[in-house]
């Protein structure tokens, strides 16, 4: 894509004919390579997948500005026959884009989505429209809007590839948009603006920029990606105020207080996520995707306190998750997991969820020979685990600044954020914005809350905490929020 768009400046000026004849012959060349469907490592095949759809649809988008600067219809006709065999190899039933064959937030994000923009504006075709609204279903399904306008907290737990405690920033600036192009699905697909900055956010920011008087810092290697200065260049369409703020009442988890959804892929996964009055809890289950995944649940929500809780997938790292472990280091979030649904005392079948809208309960037991059962309710759910032997139950919370902490059926204080605090208790209360989370285990016992480094936004305020609760094999945990 990058010589393309060298070739058509070259033309555009009038220059260097003799090398805008080499770039032409080279850009056939690779076109043909790339387009070459028998190619398995790229395209898959019939009864198999694309494994990493990022890096298809960019060769695509390429091959098309290919053929629409080259003026060459055989090779645009090319092009319609690849974004067919990609739209039928390269997104998951659940609407996310093989990385390899789970989800990634970042890649397909950050990458694949604008790349997908770009590859509509040059061919406007409805397949690749159809793929984005299926992949905005899911992605507004592991993300969740931070109630102060930060951005959002996206479900890393869940990615396959890159880091998952990168957020999805409100912070606008254009050297830093990855996404600008997916700008370009706006008209089509308005739901995107909630996920873009509003037409007024990007021109405050301009306005700024232009009238700095600070130096310009030249980029530096790993930051130099031609998707920046080709992307943002293109001024993609922008939403206004009034739409993106539509945008974001409408997304689910604002739009609705109650709902059970489910989505299924390849090697059994099957994301749960449950929208109930006082909270959001989003679930994985199956196989992972790659041993960066963690299975369970994972992120936890409230419309006012925002996320509390929030597992991660970060490489090299064994305390980033919602789980027990055992003795020998062992834990059900990084196993396969099998789920099994029941509402009333009779099972569900996970095409059922969507309308089971009341109580029901989640059953997930792997090879570890842990089981845990999470009985949802409407103020909140219980965690029952059992377990082989005497473990230590984990958890991820993700706490700020102004947050309230309190051990229950404790005198040793209150803990807090930024500082390990231990204490011989029966619950821990966190209190932010007015609302109260009581997490309840029952019985007395000596627990840690332990501060660690990782923070989601620049001004790391938020910032996990690590809850663990040692138990004989078997733990009782409520969790329930005041409103």
């Amino acid at each position: 894509m990058s010589l393309t768009e060298a070739y058509r400046q070259l033309e555009a000026a009038s220059v260097l004919p003799a090398r805008r004849t080499q770039m032409e012959d080279a850009l056939r060349l690779a076109a043909s390579w790339f387009l070459d469907l028998s190619n398995s490592t790229t395209w898959g095949t019939p009864t198999t997948i694309i494994r990493f759809a990022n890096q298809t649809i960019a060769g695509l988008v390429g091959c098309a500005h290919a053929a629409e600067a080259l003026g060459d219809s055989a090779l645009m006709a090319a092009v319609d026959t690849g974004i067919g065999v990609f739209s039928a190899r390269a997104q998951a039933s659940g609407g996310w884009f093989y990385e390899p064959t789970g989800l990634d937030l970042a890649y397909s994000h950050e990458v694949q989505v604008p790349d997908m923009a770009d590859l509509y504006r040059v061919t406007g075709d409805q397949r690749l429209l159809d793929m984005a609204e299926r992949w905005l279903g899911i992605l507004s399904l592991v993300t969740v809007r931070e109630p102060d306008g930060s951005g959002y907290i996206g479900m890393g737990s869940a990615s396959a590839r890159t880091g998952g405690s990168v957020p999805i920033t409100d912070a606008f600036s254009d050297a830093r948009d990855r996404t600008a192009f997916t700008g370009e699905l706006l008209p089509a697909v308005p739901g995107f603006a909630a996920y873009r900055p509003s037409v007024s956010t990007v021109n405050t920011a301009r306005a700024q920029w232009a009238a700095s008087t600070d130096p310009i810092v030249g980029r530096a290697k790993q930051n130099t990606s031609p998707r920046l200065w080709m992307h943002v260049t293109a001024n993609a369409p922008l939403a206004s105020a009034a739409d993106r703020s539509a945008a974001l009442a409408a997304l689910p988890t604002i739009a609705s207080s109650r709902f059970t959804e489910a989505r299924t892929g390849v090697l059994g996964m099957q994301f749960v996520f449950v929208r109930r009055p006082r909270y959001y809890l989003a679930s994985l289950f199956g196989q992972r995707a790659s041993t960066r995944v963690r299975n369970g649940s994972q992120l936890l929500w409230h419309p006012t306190m925002g996320t509390t809780i929030v597992g991660f997938n970060n490489a090299a790292v064994d305390d980033d998750f919602w789980g027990t472990i055992l003795g020998d280091g062992v834990d059900e979030a990084r196993a396969t997991l099998t789920a099994a649904f029941a509402s009333g005392g009779s099972p569900v079948a996970i095409t059922g969820l969507a309308a089971v809208t009341g109580d029901f309960s989640i059953t997930a037991s792997s090879a570890t020979g842990i089981k845990t059962v999470t009985d949802v309710g409407d103020t909140g759910f219980t965690r029952t685990v059992t377990a082989p032997s005497a473990g230590t139950e984990q958890i991820p919370l993700l706490l700020q600044h102004g947050d309230a902490l309190e051990w229950l059926g404790s005198g040793s204080g209150s803990p807090t954020w930024g500082q390990n605090s231990a204490s011989a208790a029966t619950g821990l209360c966190l209190t932010r914005s007015g609302v109260k989370m009581k997490l309840k285990w029952g019985a007395r016992e000596n627990v840690t809350l332990t501060d660690t480094a990782r923070t989601i936004f620049e001004d790391g305020d938020r910032r996990q905490h690590l809850l663990r609760i040692p138990h004989p094999g078997a733990l009782t945990l409520e969790v329930a929020f005041s409103s």
